[in-house]
């Protein structure tokens, strides 16, 4: 009998508050993992809205400017007259809000590329504009290598 008494101050005296140390010890832990994962998935989400943040920024802009170098275009293509045809049109944008426009392709006369000219010309925002004096010589069939800028407004 004595020997069961033992055991059960044994038990009592070292076991239970083991067993209760440990069921505190995981609670704790678990609590603290809890609030980690917790400031982690704050941490992600924050990072994630900010990034959402700066794509659609980064969108708005490249819409802008996407519609800034469709303006130039459908101006640029307003002014060709028949007989000319543009095999490749680049935009690029500067810092200072110039766009360096660049046309290839052909002219079948002189005189549309001359009228395609007179037309650039005519608008203000339109700079350095020059025909090279090789294509001025040919009457037909001419090749267009042209460089030149817009300034927007």
């Amino acid at each position: 009998m004595w020997s069961m008494i033992l055991v059960l101050v044994v038990v009592a005296v070292f076991v239970f508050p083991s067993y209760v140390l440990l069921h505190y010890y995981q609670n704790a832990h678990t609590d603290s993992t809890v609030v980690r994962q917790q400031e982690s998935v704050q941490k992600i989400s924050d990072q994630y809205n900010e990034l959402l943040q700066k794509t659609y920024k980064f969108s708005q802009q490249a819409v802008l400017k996407k519609s800034s170098h469709m303006q130039v275009a459908d101006l640029i293509f307003g002014y060709a007259q028949s007989g000319l045809v543009f095999d490749a049109i680049e935009l690029e944008s500067e810092d200072d809000g110039i766009i360096l426009v660049t046309l290839r392709g052909r002219s079948s006369s002189r005189e549309a590329l001359l009228a395609f000219e007179s037309g650039i010309k005519s608008n203000p925002n339109f700079e350095g504009f020059e025909i090279p004096i090789d294509s001025l010589r040919m009457q037909n069939n001419i090749p267009i290598n042209l460089t030149f800028a817009y300034h927007e407004e």
